[in-house]
């Protein structure tokens, strides 16, 4: 298809498409990046406490932020995947897109992520599910990053036209 000047014009599914893809890896890097950081912070609101360094240092914990943010983005991205599939996948076919529907989806996305990194880690299942006992931001993290998507994206988010209802589709005409 192409317009009077005789240039291509994109077709308009794609477009849909590929802005529909856009929104789901943009609230999916939000997600991640306000988990990450509420398990960081989880971890260095202690470190500030005068408790005879029993949490560690608050200098210690600041010299390694960079490496915490890094490592925490990248185990979180890759793991949590799974379960925001899931999650939009389940509510995009029951229609729904509350935010206290992401914000308790984060909570089984979060378990599902620490199997995963479990898992892939080579420790035992009872190991993996003893994280969040170590680390009890992990929780808290999932629930306020699906919760950031569901305010800031989710709930706006449509699903493109064409994959909802194929009935009413009318084919292309060249």
């Amino acid at each position: 298809m192409s317009d009077s000047g005789g240039r291509p014009v994109p077709d308009r599914r794609a477009l849909e498409w590929l802005r529909f893809v856009g929104w789901v890896l943009l609230g999916y890097a939000l997600a991640v990046t306000v988990a990450v950081v509420v398990v960081i912070a989880t971890i260095a609101v202690p470190a500030t406490l005068p408790d005879g360094g029993r949490f560690g240092s608050i200098h210690s914990v600041m010299r390694d932020l960079f490496a915490f943010l890094f490592a925490g983005m990248l185990y979180t991205a890759i793991t949590a995947w799974p379960g925001y599939l899931l999650t939009l996948t389940w509510g995009f076919k029951r229609d729904r897109r509350s935010v206290r529907y992401f914000a308790l989806c984060g909570l089984p996305t979060t378990l599902l992520a620490t199997l995963l990194f479990g898992y892939f880690s080579g420790a035992t299942w009872m190991a993996a599910l003893a994280l969040p006992r170590a680390v009890p931001g992990i929780y808290l993290g999932g629930f306020l990053g699906a919760m950031a998507y569901g305010h800031l994206i989710g709930r706006w988010l449509e699903w493109p036209a064409n994959a909802r209802d194929t009935s009413t589709a009318q084919p292309d005409s060249d």
